[in-house]
């Protein structure tokens, strides 16, 4: 018998509360920030690695594998499509290959719900010591936390410059 009860007079009053609200939070989340957003290795998080000048840097042999780089935890992103921009440098794109040295990843900070993820390998790179672009490409759920990260296996040594995050 309750359970008929919710089911014939509460549900009619929960979706009557959320059609008023459902309004003004689909607007909210549509809207988001605009514009393209960077974090660089001051304003990120890091497990492995250390500052080169205003870079972050991981060294084969010196620093364990594991998350170079995460952040920045921001919620400000409206829902849709958005795309994060890695930019990275490997000191060797010749040796070893397919060998995968980084997994990029995107995803939300609640739930840890994966949005777009990428494994790096050192042909990815057109040349060594040279800065390079790695877009991923998400769909934006509304209101999560977007965390962009980078897991380093620890057979390269691979630098950090920034991300970027928006809204193409």
């Amino acid at each position: 018998m309750p359970h008929s009860f919710f089911i014939r007079f509460a549900t009619p009053l929960v979706l009557a509360a959320c059609s008023f609200a459902a309004p003004d939070a689909l607007a909210q989340c549509a809207d988001g920030i605009t514009g393209r957003h960077g974090w660089w290795a001051g304003n990120t998080l890091h497990l492995t690695g250390a500052y080169q000048g205003s870079d972050w840097q991981v060294r084969p042999g010196i620093d364990a594998p594991g998350y170079m780089v995460y952040g920045p935890y921001d919620a400000r992103f409206g829902r849709g499509e958005h795309k994060a921009d890695y930019y990275l440098q490997v000191d060797d794109n010749t040796t070893a290959r397919n060998r995968v040295i980084a997994s990029l990843k995107v995803y939300t900070r609640q739930g840890g719900r994966i949005l777009a993820q990428r494994d790096l390998t050192r042909r990815d790179f057109l040349a060594a010591n040279t800065w390079q672009f790695f877009t991923l490409h998400f769909e934006n759920p509304c209101f999560e936390q977007v965390e962009t990260a980078i897991y380093w296996h620890g057979n390269a040594q691979l630098l950090f410059g920034q991300v970027f995050i928006e809204k193409p």
